[in-house]
């Protein structure tokens, strides 16, 4: 034992010293001599250290393991195929080196021959793993394997392709029976990319050179190159088939050879004095493609306009001349003599005998100071190649992140021979320090429940070389955003990270969070930023938010969250791969921290088909490891962990201790409000809006809110469809002293009209529409909610704001989700319609109404608004002018005869509209009524008509008798004061008014439709 120690320690030291000289290497970027077998630097120090690690611990141990023998030594995966398909106890070369190798260990063998036999070993498992990958490809590829160059080694150069099969070796591995959907899309992708892969057909195009033309200089060589000499094949198939392989790989070499021998007579001899051979044109990437554009012009003349080879020619000659001058720049003119002779080179200066002339200097200061530029760019240019990507501006807008900035190798060495980019990451691999200073962690956990969501965030998919880590985000609307940062990352004292950290000692959490900080402009954001923008800036979907409160939620469609059924149709969202988030309450009684974000991962049903909510457990995601802990029903160590339990939930509290298992119960007394991403919502329509001075009428409480901008939206099915509405304002109304953009408090809302309606109406009020849904007022910088539009409907989708005159633009989007949606922008009537206005005066309880006549010059569209003017008590109007004092109707005659429409029964909201279809030219009577008793006198209105500018309209004079023996409405004396079917609790609208003359005349009341009609 004490003899196979020391040799141990021995082999110990010899590796560490290894490992020290090429980490010195490395760190010099130099070539590093003991690595061997075209090893990288990095792949050999990972592997040093990993067996120094294994060596120095049996050392401390005392023994060796020796059960298995060298394959217990072996990586987990063998040129990328895991170990474990590589079956090595069933290949009996391996075995019996196994069992060899066994034997000489406990013999305590040389040093020398146990390391041959370890070579051996590891040889015949790369044998194996390359066996392995070429019988997978001959099977996936078939017979595109015959059409890639060099028998299918670009396979292993490419990416993607590499990527592809990585993920199936692993799904093989994992031995998974419900990934054979998976297992068949990943066969079918790698069939495609190697299709892609394969080389260009010889009657293509290869750089302008056709493969013709390819073919005739290759063909001889070709058959010269045969082993034996040129021969002619006894089958003619099988040679077929081997001089397409054989030229497919070398048409590139012969089209290289093509170009270089091709002459440009048109470029001549010389340029700017240089000569032409002496330029290097021919390794410029815009000569090379003019020169491609070119030879397609000089083989294909009829498909070009006259004159474009002349063009192209000239574009040629003026790309030469600028490389001309580069080269007359960055080289010392050689001068030559009188007699046209050259010089002769200068002898050194102290050569006896021979004059030594001084070195020539560039003419003119100009000249000297461009050199000198010149120079130093250069200079910086090859100090910045030299040396990895830092990022110091970032460094310095962060400097209150107070503690070092140290590279992410140092703090996690692990992760260096870890792929950037897992394809399958762990809930484990981020956490939040002490003291719930972590943001962006949950979030990600989050995505980690899809991972092609947090794929899309890597625009680079490895780990880059002198160049920064480069991460994708998306803007407001959607667009893309690239943010390049370096591998830094902010560290308290103890080196440990300060906002994430990895238990695992994954990098992507951290440097994915220092890409976000980038985009929202440091660490410091992170505090304001909202749950709403994140999802959004992550996925750059819609969010929508559903609050856990009784009041709220009532303004939410769809979230009755205390209903089963709820809790049921969010498992169905999350199996369909939307995202949602948890927000905790301030009031946290069982161990949840306060204000913090979780992640949801499922809602179980413990017992299915159950109605009772204590039967639902909603599935979080825990990245806070500090006090206080979960300590409420199902907590780790809950007697209620019945294995029946245990199997619903598919739960092993004792080892997933990021998790926790909540009973909906205690969920909603620990949470204040969820957010969902609809990452599958489908395309969208947009428009875009602005709120201005003419249009910006504040919420429903104003009569003014018909001021807002309007949408139609248009539901073509004959069933109820749920879409998405979303407002995206376009930049913050002003930023505040902490820099941080403060947007309007603005809302969603959707209204239908009345059923009876005959036409468009954009004069809203009480009687003409209701309102489907409100929307939530929300300061956030989108405002997304989901609305229920009913079947062959067409509603009003208004975006409006808290108070009125509220300026800005904004984007407002409609997601369909595959249903037969439109959207429409509904033009202010104040821009395709004439007024009209005539203020009258109403005498309450009479008896009588006022009666104005319309007369119009052909058929058109008619929409009358009447606004009650009388405020009594001015401070009841400050939070909303949407209620009256008095009681009124209106009704609209055609000829004084025919009832057209009414406003129905009186009511006391302020502003009454009625809409119709004036069929033919001619007079249309309006009767206004008030059959309450009075409440402070009478009733002053304003009546205003629009028409369309195509038709005249206007007020005729009363010089004909009005029609006799209307029976009354109401009988006004004994009318009471209100109603409850008339009076209103909520609601209505106004526009620029312009007065005209008054005429008023006192008539009975008409008979209306008895309908009563009450906004909600």
């Amino acid at each position: 034992m004490a003899a196979i120690e020391e040799e141990m320690m021995v082999r110990v030291y010899s590796l560490a010293r290894g490992l020290v000289y090429c980490q010195d290497c490395l760190e010099k970027k130099d070539e590093c001599s003991c690595v061997s077998g075209g090893m990288g630097i990095r792949k050999y120090v990972g592997s040093c250290e990993d067996v120094v690690s294994a060596v120095a611990l049996n050392v401390f141990n005392g023994r060796r393991t020796t059960e298995r023998g060298f394959d217990g030594l072996l990586d987990s995966v063998v040129d990328g195929v895991p170990t474990v398909l590589l079956k090595l106890s069933e290949d009996d070369v391996f075995c019996k080196q196994n069992e060899e190798y066994l034997v000489v260990l406990k013999a305590d063998a040389e040093l020398k021959r146990i390391r041959q036999l370890e070579g051996e070993m590891l040889d015949r498992a790369h044998v194996l793993a390359r066996r392995f990958k070429d019988e997978i490809r001959s099977a996936v590829v078939g017979e595109k394997m015959a059409l890639l160059a060099e028998g299918g080694a670009e396979l292993d150069r490419d990416e993607t392709f590499v990527a592809l099969e990585r993920e199936l070796f692993n799904l093989e591995a994992s031995d998974d029976r419900d990934g054979g959907c998976r297992r068949a899309a990943l066969v079918d992708s790698l069939r495609q990319r190697a299709s892609e892969l394969a080389e260009i057909p010889l009657h293509g195009v290869y750089r302008g050179i056709f493969a013709e033309t390819v073919s005739e200089v290759s063909q001889k060589e070709l058959f010269d190159n045969q082993p034996g000499g040129p021969r002619q094949s006894p089958s003619p198939k099988k040679n077929g088939r081997y001089v397409g392989t054989v030229m497919g790989r070398s048409t590139r070499n012969v089209a290289d050879e093509i170009e270089a021998g091709e002459s440009y007579l048109f470029l001549g001899k010389e340029v700017y004095g240089i000569p032409l051979d002496k330029i290097p044109y021919r390794d410029d990437e815009v000569f090379r493609g003019l020169s491609e554009e070119r030879r397609r012009v000089m083989n294909h003349p009829e498909d070009y306009s006259a004159g474009y080879q002349e063009e192209v020619e000239d574009a040629l000659r003026r790309r030469v001349e600028e490389l001309a001058d580069e080269y007359k720049r960055d080289h010392i003119k050689h001068t030559t003599a009188s007699d046209g002779q050259a010089k002769k080179p200068r002898k050194r200066s102290g050569a006896p005998g021979e004059s030594c002339s001084p070195p020539r200097r560039p003419q003119g200061k100009t000249k000297l100071r461009e050199v000198e530029e010149r120079t130093e760019e250069h200079r910086r240019e090859t100090v910045e190649l030299a040396s990895a990507f830092t990022d110091p501006p970032f460094h310095d807008a962060n400097s209150q992140a107070e503690g070092a900035w140290p590279r992410i190798a140092d703090v996690y060495p692990e992760g260096l021979m870890q792929p950037l980019l897992p394809n399958y990451p762990k809930t484990s691999d981020m956490a939040s320090p002490a003291g719930d200073l972590t943001y962006l962690a949950p979030f990600l956990a989050a995505l980690s429940r899809q991972p092609p969501l947090l794929h899309r965030l890597f625009q680079v998919k490895t780990h880059p070389v002198r160049a920064p880590y480069t991460f994708v985000f998306f803007d407001p609307n959607g667009t893309p955003v690239t943010v390049g940062i370096d591998d830094r990352i902010p560290c308290d004292a103890n080196g440990v990270p300060r906002f994430t950290v990895s238990p695992n000692g994954a990098w992507w959490p951290l440097l994915v969070e220092k890409a976000y900080a980038k985009y929202v402009g440091g660490y410091n954001r992170f505090d304001e930023c909202t749950s709403h923008e994140t999802l959004r800036d992550l996925t750059g979907r819609p969010v929508t938010h559903l609050p856990l409160d009784a009041k709220l939620s009532a303004e939410v469609s769809g979230c009755n969250y205390r209903d089963v059924t709820f809790w049921r149709r969010i498992h169905e969202q999350l199996e369909r791969g939307d995202v949602f988030m948890a927000v905790s309450s301030d009031m946290t009684p069982d161990g949840i921290h306060r204000h913090c974000h979780y992640a949801v991962f499922d809602v179980i049903e413990t017992v299915p088909g159950s109605n009772d909510p204590s039967d639902v457990v909603v599935k979080i995601h825990n990245c806070y490891r500090d006090a206080p802990e979960y300590h409420g029903p199902l907590a780790k160590g809950d007697s209620d962990w019945t294995p029946t339990l245990r199997s619903a939930c598919k739960a092993d509290p004792e080892s997933e201790p990021e998790f926790l298992y909540v009973p909906q119960p205690v969920f909603l007394r620990n949470f204040s409000s969820m957010q969902r991403c609809h990452v599958n919502c489908g395309d969208r329509l947009t428009v875009s809006g602005e709120w201005t001075g003419a249009c910006s009428g504040g919420n429903p409480t104003y009569t003014t809110f018909r001021r807002n901008p309007m949408y139609l939206v248009q539901n073509n099915s004959n069933r109820n469809v749920t879409v998405l509405a979303e407002l995206r304002h376009s930049a913050p109304v002003y930023y505040d002293a902490h820099n941080l953009g403060v947007y309007h408090l603005t809302a969603l809302a959707l209204l239908r009209p009345d059923s009876n309606a005959q036409l468009v109406a954009p004069l809203l009020a009480y009687n003409t529409h209701k309102f489907v849904q409100k929307g939530l007022l929300t300061d956030a910088r989108e405002v997304c909610v989901e609305m229920e539009l009913p079947a062959n409907s067409t509603c009003y989708l208004i975006p409006y704001t808290k108070k009125k005159a509220c300026f800005g633009k904004y984007q407002l989007s409609v997601y369909p989700q595959d249903n037969p949606v439109n959207l429409t922008t509904l033009r202010p009537i104040d821009e395709t319609h004439s007024c009209l206005t005539k203020d009258v005066l109403v005498q309450p309880g009479t008896g009588t109404s006022v009666r104005v006549d319309l007369v119009v010059s052909s058929p058109c569209d008619v929409h009358a608004l009447l606004h009650q003017n009388k405020v009594t008590d001015p401070k009841s109007i400050k939070r909303g002018d949407h209620l009256a004092e008095d009681e009124i109707f209106m009704a609209a005659y055609e000829n004084n005869t025919a009832l057209v429409c009414s406003t129905g029964d009186a009511s006391n909201a302020r502003e009454h509209a009625i809409a119709f279809q004036a069929t033919k030219p001619g007079r249309y009577t309006f009767l206004v009524g008030c059959p309450s008793r009075p409440v402070s006198g009478g009733a002053p209105c304003t009546l205003i008509i629009y028409t369309p500018t195509y038709a005249q309209a206007r007020f005729a004079s009363l010089n004909e008798p009005i029609r006799p023996n209307v029976p009354p409405r109401v009988q006004s004396s004994k009318a009471t004061t209100s109603s409850a079917s008339a009076r209103l609790g909520a609601w209505q609208p106004q526009v620029p008014q312009r007065s005209a003359s008054t005429s008023s005349i006192a008539a009975q009341t008409p008979r209306g439709n008895p309908r009563n009609r009450r906004y909600l």
